[in-house]
């Protein structure tokens, strides 16, 4: 077999006895800069599993693509690589239908505290069923997520509570990821005694980029910043710098933990759905490296003999000039087409593998037909797995105003009600039972709570529809109760 060289330029001379490649780079000793290829397996888990999430990191710039070892085009193989994000999907259904079902927080009157926390918890405009939501949904993709609960400080507190409402001066929430965690310290209750997190970058006293830490305890917050000084595990030393009081009992911190098994020994849970990241992580490599197959058998390599390379203006991207003594007709040359197809079915199996490992996790796939035309698969979660995501979120509801009420100095009785019915078929059979009890002509009070409930499932979106029904019914009902006022007089009077 003869020698194979790339050439650089297109009408270059090329010696009969090689093999010549226009326009690439020499694969034997020029390989394509892998530096920017990182290793997940030495990454920060928490954030890796972000990043699956939201498709992020490298999987959005193609630094998560597995490099080949004498791999000559590695970047140009990032820049088309795309990301399948089927992890999202299994997440969303094991969250949404809990916040898009009714929560009942209660009601509140105009300038109450709480029912101004409620529609504005962060004193950035964002309500608290969206935060509630987005740290629910943190705590599923990372097993764990926290809540500060914080307030202004003394000196920027108006003299009154009424003030404070109208001025939006009360406590508010802002989360915090585990991969932003310092240091934390529990009881043997695993309740947390205190709690450090990564605060912003500043700058030291000589102008050196550094760190910013807040610490959290039963007493007080208290900054830190690093030093040029190590310790002796080789950390950067920390000095505090300031401190404040809160004395509310209590850290003012909320850690959501309801979604794993069990924690490591410092309340640091490991996602319990890594599997299925690295799954999609898997599913990554396998999309890219078919796109880069399909690319070569697209814009095949033309081959011919004898051609004077000066006259080379076009091709699909390059050719090859083979020796004059080849006996070889021209043609195109591409990688065997067996190749893309193992390559599709190893996506398939790896695709099949993320639905069973969902399905064990309590989210089914199911893949819709609508008038022939198959759509993408979808991703609903068992009934059991959203009435533990609704659990969930109602506790760190009521451990959230707990803490806005120590703030306040008030106790707040504050029992937020979930939904627990997220059967698919639910209102269907619902509304089967009610239509079997009204055929049994049940007393007159029972059929109007029955028709109520009627209304309340078939036009659960139509509210205007239903108060038009209230007012119907009670109407009815004060029509009977003057036909019965009547009847009773009419008997008392014949009576006398």
């Amino acid at each position: 077999m003869p020698k194979i060289t790339m050439t650089p330029e297109a009408n270059q001379i090329v010696p009969q006895n090689k093999i010549s490649v226009s326009n690439q780079h020499d694969v034997i000793t020029n390989v394509e800069d892998q530096s920017s290829a990182i290793d997940v397996r030495k990454m920060n888990i928490y954030s890796f599993m972000s990043d699956a999430f939201n498709g992020t990191g490298g999987f959005r710039d193609g630094t998560y693509l597995i490099p080949h070892p004498r791999e000559a085009f590695y970047i140009t193989r990032g820049k088309s690589a795309y990301y399948k994000n089927f992890f999202k999907a299994i997440i969303r259904a094991m969250v949404d239908p809990v916040f898009n079902a009714d929560i009942n927080r209660g009601e509140y009157p105009e300038g109450d505290m709480l029912g101004g926390f409620l529609k504005n918890c962060d004193n950035k405009g964002t309500d608290f069923h969206a935060f509630v939501k987005n740290q629910i949904k943190t705590a599923r993709v990372l097993g764990v997520a926290y809540t500060v609960i914080d307030n202004f400080k003394n000196d920027d507190m108006p003299n009154t509570m009424l003030a404070a409402s109208e001025q939006r001066a009360y406590p508010y929430v802002y989360g915090k990821l585990p991969q932003e965690v310092k240091a934390i310290e529990l009881d043997k209750f695993n309740n947390i005694i205190s709690i450090m997190f990564f605060d912003k970058k500043t700058k030291s006293a000589d102008g050196r980029d550094v760190n910013q830490y807040r610490k959290w305890d039963r007493k007080q917050w208290t900054l830190f910043v690093e030093t040029e000084k190590i310790d002796k595990d080789g950390n950067l030393l920390l000095i505090e710098i300031a401190s404040g009081l809160h004395n509310l009992g209590v850290v003012p911190v909320v850690a959501i933990s309801d979604f794993v098994e069990t924690t490591t020994g410092n309340n640091m849970a490991d996602p319990p759905l890594f599997d299925l990241a690295r799954m999609n992580y898997m599913l990554y490599q396998c999309t890219s490296q078919i796109e880069s197959m399909k690319q070569a058998q697209c814009h095949s390599i033309f081959y011919t003999v004898g051609l004077n390379v000066k006259d080379i203006k076009s091709g699909v991207f390059n050719f090859l000039n083979l020796p004059s003594d080849t006996k070889t007709v021209p043609g195109f040359a591409s990688p065997d087409s067996a190749h893309i197809v193992n390559l599709f079915r190893g996506e398939e199996i790896i695709r099949e593998d993320i639905y069973r490992i969902a399905e064990q996790n309590g989210v089914i796939g199911i893949k819709a037909q609508t008038s022939g035309i198959s759509k993408e698969w979808d991703f609903r979660a068992q009934e059991s797995v959203l009435k533990t995501t609704a659990t969930a979120a109602a506790r760190f509801e009521k451990n959230i105003v707990d803490i806005f009420g120590k703030y306040i100095g008030t106790t707040i009785e504050y029992n937020p009600e979930y939904s627990m019915q997220y059967s698919p078929t639910y209102e269907q059979d619902r509304i089967d039972q009610i239509m079997i009890a009204l055929d049994k002509m049940p007393p007159q009070i029972i059929t109007e709570y029955l028709w109520r409930e009627y209304a309340e499932i078939y036009w659960k979106n139509k509210p205007e529809i239903i108060d038009a029904i209230d007012a119907a019914l009670e109407s009815n009902r004060q029509m009977q109760n003057i036909i019965k006022t009547g009847a009773e007089n009419a008997d008392i009077q014949q009576g006398e």
